[in-house]
């Protein structure tokens, strides 16, 4: 039980970290472009 418990705050963790990254490039990408 404590097991899925941390797998899933992992996950969520991951998650978050992908649509930063993400919305970090999709900018960088805009002030390069300008």
């Amino acid at each position: 039980m404590w097991c899925r418990i941390y797998h899933i705050k992992m996950r969520g963790l991951l998650v978050r970290i992908i649509k930063c990254y993400r919305l970090y490039l999709w900018i960088k990408i805009l002030l390069l472009n300008d």
